[in-house]
């Protein structure tokens, strides 16, 4: 029996690989896999595979790409072919339909994958993701956005609209606004959205012509589980992410040139929320864990394995990371790095900001690394009278800050053990710990710097060494 195929069909076969690769399945063969020589799977060529091949050498059976459109863009044409059939499903003039095709594409989709081949798709409307389950990949493909009509007060470039178990995958989301009147979200969650992940993603160029109302990623109040994972942000004037969600996974990810006027990076608000492994760089402000406005109070917040470096202002109080009227029950961060310049400024540039009216519950810093800072570069009150229930500041290390440490007041129940504080100024720097009901300060070793503690509170103040 001859196990050899044909030339035609060879070739045929090396069409259907081609255009798998489209889909980002391409790779070295597997020699035990399906596409093996008949002497190492006997079982997988032969008059009967033979049959199961069609004329022009497609396989008969269907699913012959890894996804149900893949959408790519030649100097003349953009087409989406569909991955069953390898027909162009839509196609177009190349950049003046790019934006209609993708939509099209999108909405065709039934809870499968588009893949979005590398080039840049120059894109004349907001584009939206309305249905349920639909996974849109890229190996970067860059969506350049051209001005367009706004959804309300902003133009929101790319939406994930009222869908759920929704991920975006590798793509380049470029909103190239300058000088625009209204607002901008560069990528949006609306509606009652969930479930929903932007992965691998690079996200930049939210702009307003006041400065005080582009985004990166923007969302609406009805969304929740919201995933954000291994993506940059940046460029974005307002926030970098402006969530509403109940639940949060920030993971991986670096916010760079965000919020430089007004803003934040980002605020979480009674929520429960992992933001673990980030590298945030030269932002206006930091997080915010801010109020609830109409939620419920409540939540519970993990910020660990992070990296603030130069997230401050030098004419605007601010904090790499601020608790602005806020509810939550409880705040941890651990094993985080905050860096900050020596900052010369009338206003406080801390390295964390307490500026609340409202009871917090429970707040620990455990195992973070402090340096720099201009002065109050570790914490402060703006006002006395103001509560958390418990404040835990423990293994902590503080270098290199050339004013006083700051102030630590209105905890309910204290405890400022084991930390490192350094100053590198010309006089010692000072920690000043007032209005706090019970607690304990001990254990700490102080180097050109010393703890103060008000008279008449019921704090233990024991072992403590002063160099």
């Amino acid at each position: 029996m001859d196990r050899n195929l044909t030339r035609r069909k060879m070739l045929g076969a090396g069409a259907t690989v081609g255009l798998g690769s489209l889909a980002g399945c391409g790779g070295d063969g597997d020699s035990t896999g399906p596409g093996a020589n008949s002497e190492a799977n006997p079982n997988t060529t032969g008059p009967e595979t033979e049959r199961e091949q069609s004329e022009d050498g497609v396989p008969a059976q269907t699913g012959v790409l890894p996804a149900q459109f893949v959408v790519t863009k030649g100097s003349d044409e953009i087409r989406a072919y569909d991955g069953t059939t390898l027909e162009v499903a839509f196609r177009g003039e190349a950049g003046a339909e790019d934006g209609r095709v993708l939509q099209e594409t999108f909405d065709a989709t039934d809870g499968g994958r588009v893949f979005i081949r590398r080039g840049t798709y120059t894109v004349d409307r907001g584009l939206r993701i309305r249905n349920d389950g639909t996974e849109i990949r890229s190996d970067f493909a860059r969506l350049a956005f051209s001005d367009h009509e706004p959804s309300g007060s902003a133009q929101v470039d790319f939406a994930v609209n009222s869908a759920e178990h929704v991920e975006v995958n590798g793509l380049v989301l470029d909103a190239r606004k300058r000088e625009r009147t209204g607002g901008t979200r560069t990528a949006d969650i609306w509606g009652e959205s969930a479930f929903v992940a932007y992965r691998n993603c690079v996200i930049f160029g939210g702009k307003s012509v006041d400065g005080n109302a582009g985004y990166g990623i923007g969302e609406d109040n009805d969304a929740d589980y919201v995933t954000i994972d291994n993506c940059v942000i940046r460029d974005s004037d307002r926030h970098a992410y402006h969530p509403s969600a109940a639940h949060h996974r920030i993971v991986n990810s670096t916010f760079i040139n965000n919020a430089q006027r007004t803003g934040d990076i980002f605020d979480l608000a009674s929520t429960k929320a992992v933001v673990a492994n980030n590298h945030f760089e030269a932002n206006g402000h930091g997080i915010k864990i801010d109020d609830a406005g109409d939620a419920a109070s409540g939540g519970n917040i993990l910020i660990t394995g992070n990296v603030f470096t130069d997230n401050y202002l030098e004419d605007v109080a601010s904090g790499q990371i601020e608790f602005a009227d806020t509810r939550v029950d409880s705040v941890t961060l651990s094993d985080n790095t905050f860096l900050l310049p020596d900052i010369d400024a009338e206003e406080t540039s801390a390295h964390v900001l307490f500026d609340s009216n409202l009871d917090l519950g429970s707040v620990t810093f455990r195992n973070n690394y402090f340096a720099g800072g201009g002065r109050n570069a570790l914490t402060w009150f703006t006002e006395s009278g103001r509560r958390l229930d418990t404040l835990v500041f423990e293994h902590n290390t503080f270098e290199d800050i050339s004013g006083d440490v700051g102030l630590l007041a209105s905890a309910n129940r204290l405890l400022f053990r084991d930390n490192l504080i350094t100053c590198s100024g010309s006089r010692r720097g000072r920690l000043d710990i007032i209005e706090s009901n019970t607690g304990v300060v001990s254990g700490n070793v102080c180097y050109n710097a010393t703890i103060e503690v008000a008279d008449g509170l019921n704090v233990i103040a024991e072992r403590n060494h002063n160099f």
